[in-house]
């Protein structure tokens, strides 16, 4: 039976580019004898070539124009057609953004657009608005620091990384980036005595990491400002959306359209290009009487939610709902209906729960020479394994050290050790309820560095 080709019951059926030369050679020898020459060195053979070359095109588009109606085919801007019909967009690529720490003398202005860069690597982040650094409190003797406190000392500034009381005498100074004053450990934040904190973007689009404390040079010269760091890590950016990633958020998409139902509220929550743009959600829901085990209380939902702003959360979870259902949160806002009457609408938020870790590795001869790159790629594992836990997930210390031991150039791991603050450290998992996500920072890493030579391995 012969092939057909075209539109078909089994679909779009087109001819390859060889098929295409055949039908033209045989059309022509129909018409004008079997004898006629149509090699490739007389002139009919090479005009065959050019119209089966042509026809191939023809079909070749048709193919494409057919596979610009199916999600699992079209590709690139006909996929973004297809998927527009019901509403879903490609995301485009965004910044990485990180809270700057600038130090200086009191009163300067450091204007909007300053740039500061990642040392060694030279990932530009401009400032998103000016910033007046204020005078910070000189240190004191005996005294209680929190966590994320800052002092002048040595006339430079400094933040508490480990909480406790300072000595008796002296305060943080000398050379090194990390000092420990009694039972305070500081680590150094900038030159001056005084201090402003700014939110930046990278220069470029796309998953540019900037690790704690590795935003230290100065790229854009201004009287009075001296130092700049980030005492947290980046928030890294994205590429712009692949064909893959957007047709698996379109099924989500799809499946959003049925409102009311968990599943339904819980894909508009994570929908980033029409929904709430959440990074993570969890929908809980009573139907019983009575309240239940997670505080929900009869009759509601309520809708976990990290990443996405307040109001557009609200904004999606009124489309979402049905309607006389109750919403419950320790969040709340109000949206306006399609006749203008407001409705008060609550969501919660998942609780941040640090996550510290110490440990030992031992590295081969292979490793970086440089003790804080190869810090830097240590902590980075961890904090790739913190990003990986959703909400609810516990920290197992075993799978922290897996992901230290993973990279190539580590021969072992010792003294592993986790907890949710510095004075808290042990070898005991840390349990995290479905109301909070665990939260790894390069910050929070302190890693001691062993190197082995080839006779120890």
């Amino acid at each position: 039976m012969p092939t057909e080709y075209g539109v078909t019951s089994k679909g779009f059926v087109p001819r390859t580019l060889d098929e295409a030369h055949q039908a033209v050679v045989a059309s022509l020898r129909t018409q004008f004898g079997p004898a006629l020459a149509l090699t490739a060195r007389t002139p009919d053979g090479v005009l065959a070539g050019l119209v089966g070359d042509m026809l191939g095109e023809v079909w070749a588009a048709g193919g494409g124009l057919w596979g610009a109606f199916d999600g699992d085919a079209a590709e690139g801007e006909a996929l973004d057609g297809l998927c527009a019909l019901t509403g879903t967009r490609r995301l485009q690529a965004t910044a990485s953004t990180v809270a700057l720490s600038l130090s200086g003398d009191a009163g300067t202005v450091v204007p909007a657009g300053s740039v500061a860069s990642v040392a060694g690597v030279g990932t530009r982040f401009a400032t998103a608005a000016s910033a007046t650094l204020v005078a910070v409190s000189a240190w004191a003797p005996d005294t209680v620091y929190a966590e994320g406190a800052v002092v002048v000392g040595d006339g430079r500034v400094w933040r508490c990384r480990v909480a406790g009381s300072s000595g008796s005498a002296g305060g943080p100074s000398g050379s090194g980036l990390e000092v420990v004053d009694g039972g305070v450990t500081w680590r150094l934040l900038g030159a001056g005595v005084a201090l402003a904190s700014v939110a930046a973007s990278a220069e470029e689009v796309g998953p540019l990491p900037a690790p704690a404390y590795s935003l230290t040079s100065i790229e854009t010269p201004v009287a009075g400002w001296r130092g700049v760091a980030n005492p947290l890590d980046a928030e890294e950016g994205r590429e712009t959306e692949d064909d893959d990633s957007l047709r698996a958020r379109r099924v989500l998409d799809l499946r959003a359209q049925g409102n009311a139902s968990v599943e339904a509220i819980r894909a508009r929550m994570l929908d980033a290009s029409t929904g709430a743009g959440a990074t993570s959600c969890i929908v809980f829901e009573n139907v019983s009487a009575e309240v239940d085990a997670d505080g929900v209380p009869p009759h509601a939902v309520e809708v976990l939610v990290e990443g996405g702003e307040a109001q557009r959360i609200l904004e999606t979870l009124w489309q979402a709902k049905a309607g006389g259902i109750e919403t419950h949160g320790t969040e709340s806002g109000t949206v306006l209906d399609s006749q203008g009457k407001p409705h008060v609408l609550r969501f919660s938020r998942p609780e941040l729960l640090d996550v510290y870790v110490e440990a030992t590795a031992y590295l081969t001869p292979d490793a970086p020479a440089d003790d804080e790159v190869a810090k830097a790629t240590l902590r980075a594992a961890v904090v790739a394994l913190g990003d990986s836990l959703q909400v609810g997930r516990n920290v197992v210390r075993t799978k922290v050290e897996g992901a230290l031991v993973k990279v190539s150039w580590v021969e072992d791991v010792s003294g592993l050790v986790i907890g949710t603050s510095p004075g808290s450290l042990g070898t005991v998992n840390i349990d995290v309820t479905t109301r909070q996500r665990a939260r790894l920072d390069s910050s929070r890493v302190a890693l001691t560095l062993v190197r082995l030579g080839v006779e120890d391995l």
